[in-house]
């Protein structure tokens, strides 16, 4: 890429996106925002519309001007005259060449800079998306099943209708295509169609005004069409959305597919989805072959009544300059007639993709601004102390799910926790009054609990003790895992304060996320190291080797590094696809144990693994290496946890059921605890609360120092996935042609090629 010029700055990307946030404003229509994004290109771009819409019209008119010549005396024409002539339609067609490839030019130009913005505000607003948004559709499925929204950060994720990737590839190439090209329908094609209709009343007179009126009687036909064009454009792209959430689906999921043999069930529901896309499809092609025979005969008959009136009806005759010239502006027009239709379906599926994008990025956010308070290491507040003063915090992108560097801030003077919390799920719903997508007010029943179906945190009232072990256990759909997600910003807060820590924070959710790369760069992530670069040149801390091998081992990949083929240097694949459902949740934790973060918020991470690895991590990674920090812990394994835990969360329908130290609640088991729960507690010795951890509050832990063998910071990287792409040069090999035809189908293309040699054919006979 050294011999590729660079972008002029305006073009670029950023350039682009800082417009589009400088011109974004709540109620502003997001076109009113794209053009002001791409404004100089764009006047240029219908500026060149306009000139070549003119243009285009020199040669018909300069046609006219040859034939009138030549129909004078002999005796009496100028040669002059002739070669000025001839000489002027040289010049005007250089001219309309030169202007149409600037009008291009600027054209190409606002597509670019449209599709950066876009691009780059919807990426920016997936990073800035909740987890759970609940789409305004499923509000009206009484059987959603969403009381076991609690416990999954997805049960209550947005459907297929606002794919970020979706919205990134298909509605962003419709508009980029529509832009590109935007001057033609704004103005090359209405003035283009002016122009004729009124050239063509200076050559026939009165007779073209039957041919506007065979026009106007044609505009409602086409505005008929055009609606049932975009009914059926937005039930394609839904269908679009859903084939490919259920492509996706497959292909990320496709071990477990291999294994319970559920290859034929994906292959049904992948191809009922694309049945149902080729059928809009199919809709779509014949509603476009309609409106373009509509305007075909459309055409033909204003070229036939033109004529017949000027020549039958008002008895003129037809020499040869008013005949050609008359002959070529109908067929400009009827070629604009063709071309009509077209752009406008393009234009009408743009309009769908707009709304699409609109509606995406209009959707909720995490909550901001954070609110904390401050307390004392010895004197933490419990649920019924008054709250102290609170102060505002910069935004909450700190509580990432991968931890970030910052400061080392001391984690026993923030509280963290909730008071008179309440938290849904955000919801695409719209707000009558503002117009713009707002949570849902749901009515409440006679005895003050809400009537509907969508999961909710109420009435939290919690301290999580700083720099201790905090177990959040609950049964399957209480809210354990929401409780996790309210904390970090990513649910509706209806009501109450959110207290989060000013410092860095780790995240582990239940589905661990890992990035295409290798384990090394999915555990030391944001380190140098992670991209082959030393830390002065990224900005990055040094790698800790003795801290990073101290995080595999108390996590237990050692004997699965030592599998590898690569030790911690084999690639995982994106999502980690080559790991095991237990491997992917232990390089998750190694990233938390390995990270610099104050506090540790980990949903589950015990579940994806065996009884004997769950005891390794509880008492390695967690009891051990994150001694010291603020864990709060969501388990469902509640023998191994409770006994360590320094405070105790019990959840029961969102709701806070109990807390307090193992001690207390083992002294006095309040009703209503589920089974294990309460077994746990039981068992629980009266001391358990000060078990084993000696809590330094201002001293962070370092995990031991020693490595294996197998993760040295030199070790040649052998486990590659995905080979280095590489390039070919020189002309494209027949394989490569070969390969395209058999895909296609031999039988299809010789029927698109008959269709062609037809429709050519037909285009001549017609022209003659």
């Amino acid at each position: 890429m050294d011999d590729v010029w660079l972008l002029q700055h305006t073009d670029s990307a950023q350039a682009a996106f800082e417009r589009f946030k400088l011109n974004r404003r709540p109620g502003r229509h997001l076109a009113f925002v794209l053009i002001r994004v791409a404004l100089t290109p764009l006047v240029v771009t219908i500026a060149g519309g306009a000139a070549t819409a003119i243009l285009a019209f020199a040669r018909p008119y300069y046609v006219n001007r040859i034939l009138q010549w030549l129909q004078q005396d002999p005796k009496l024409r100028d040669p002059a005259d002739g070669l000025l002539i001839l000489l002027a339609m040289l010049a005007a067609g250089c001219t309309f060449g030169l202007v149409m490839g600037v009008q291009l030019f600027y054209g190409r130009r606002v597509g670019l800079q449209v599709s950066a913005a876009l691009m780059a505000a919807i990426y920016a607003k997936a990073l800035r998306r909740p987890v759970g948004v609940v789409e305004a559709a499923q509000l009206k499925n009484k059987d959603a099943g969403a009381n076991n929204a609690g416990d999954s950060a997805f049960s209550a994720t947005s459907g297929p209708e606002t794919s970020a990737v979706s919205l990134m590839t298909v509605d962003i190439d419709r508009i980029t295509y529509i832009t590109s090209y935007i001057s033609d329908p704004l103005m090359s094609i209405p003035l283009s169609i002016l122009i004729s209709l009124g050239a063509l009343y200076a050559v026939l007179g009165w007779s073209s005004i039957v041919g506007i009126a065979i026009i106007a009687m044609n505009g409602p036909i086409t505005g008929y069409m055009g609606r049932f064009m975009h009914r059926n454009q937005e039930k394609l792209m839904k269908a679009n959305d859903k084939r490919v959430s259920a492509t996706n689906e497959a292909i990320t999921g496709i071990r477990i597919v291999k294994y319970f043999g559920w290859e034929t069930r994906f292959e049904e529901r992948i191809g009922a989805a694309r049945s149902t896309e080729l059928s809009h499809v199919f809709t779509g092609f014949a509603l476009w072959t309609i409106s373009t025979l509509l305007a075909y005969a459309n055409s033909i008959l204003c070229y036939f009544a033109t004529l017949a009136s000027y020549t039958l009806v008002a008895g003129n005759t037809l020499d040869p300059a008013t005949a050609f010239t008359a002959v070529m502006l109908l067929a400009r027009v009827s070629t604009l007639f063709v071309e009509g239709p077209h752009m406008y379906l393009w234009i009408i599926r743009a309009l769908v993709s707009l709304d699409r994008i609109a509606r995406f990025l209009d959707a909720p956010e995490i909550d901001n601004p954070i609110e904390t308070a401050t307390c004392a290491a010895t004197n933490v507040p419990t649920p019924s102390s008054p709250l102290l003063p609170n102060a505002i915090l910069p935004s909450s992108a700190s509580l990432s799910s991968a931890a970030t560097a910052g400061a080392n801030i001391n984690t026993t003077d923030t509280l963290l926790g909730f008071t008179n919390g309440t938290f849904r799920y955000h919801t695409t719903a719209v707000d009558d009054a503002t117009g713009l997508p707002s949570p849902v007010t749901f009515p409440e029943t006679h005895d003050g609990s809400p009537a509907t179906s969508v999961f909710e945190l109420r009435d939290l009232n919690i301290r999580f003790l700083p720099g201790c072990l905090n177990v959040v256990v609950g049964a399957t759909g209480s809210g354990k895992s929401s409780l996790l997600l309210a904390l970090i910003g990513e649910l509706h807060r209806v009501s109450g304060t959110v207290h989060r820590p000013t410092g860095p924070a780790a995240y582990t959710p239940q589905t661990a996320w890992l990035h295409h790369g290798t384990i090394r760069d999915n555990v030391i992530l944001s380190d140098a190291g992670a991209a082959g670069a030393p830390a002065a040149a990224t900005g990055a801390r040094p790698l800790d080797a003795a801290r990073y091998a101290a995080a595999l081992r108390v996590c237990a990949l050692d004997r699965d590094l030592t599998l590898l083929p690569a030790g911690d240097q084999s690639e995982v694949g994106e999502g980690g696809v080559v790991l095991s459902g237990g491997q992917r949740q232990r390089v998750a934790l190694a990233r938390a144990v390995y990270s610099p973060a104050d506090v540790v918020l980990l949903d589950d991470p015990l579940a994806a693994v065996d009884a004997s690895t769950a005891s390794h991590l509880m008492n390695e990674a967690i009891l051990k290496s994150l001694r010291g920090r603020t864990v709060i812990l969501v388990t469902h394994a509640v023998g191994l946890a409770l006994p360590a835990a320094d405070y105790v969360v019990v959840l029961a329908g969102g709701r806070v059921a109990a807390q307090g130290t193992p001690a207390t609640l083992a002294a006095d088991l309040p009703a209503g605890l589920p089974p294990a729960v309460a077994d746990a507690l039981s068992a629980t010795p009266v001391v358990a609360a000060n078990h084993a951890h000696t809590h330094h509050h201002n001293h962070r832990h370092r995990p031991d120092d020693d490595q294996p063998s197998n993760t040295d910071a030199d070790a040649a990287p052998t486990g590659q996935l995905i080979a280095d792409e590489t390039k070919a040069t020189g002309s494209v090999k027949w394989e490569v042609y070969r390969t395209y035809f058999a895909a296609a189908g031999l039988t299809l293309i010789a029927f698109a090629l008959l269709g062609y040699v037809i429709d050519q054919t037909l285009a001549v006979a017609s022209d003659g």
